[in-house]
């Protein structure tokens, strides 16, 4: 029987406009797993959380840029109705 371990970390990102306005909050998951039988099982649990941090990064690094932009257009576009 494989031992596996497992854990996932979560990000909770709120984007401000230059006014400290909340624009919205984004939800960033990051996950990762080991293999008991590689490791100890302390060691398996911290292997799967260095890799859930590094998946989270990763995703954070390469998802957030679009989903700030959407964001801060929805913001602008709000603007222009309430002017």
């Amino acid at each position: 029987t494989l031992t596996f371990f497992e854990a996932s970390i979560e990000y909770q990102i709120t984007v401000l406009d230059h006014a400290g306005k909340d624009l919205g909050k984004l939800r960033i998951v990051g996950y990762g797993k080991a293999e008991g039988a590689m490791f100890g099982s302390g060691e398996a649990v911290g292997e799967a959380t260095m890799l859930a941090i590094r998946d989270g990064g990763a995703r954070i690094a390469t998802e957030l840029s679009p989903r700030i932009a959407a964001l801060l257009a929805a913001s602008e576009e709000t603007k222009g109705l309430e002017q």
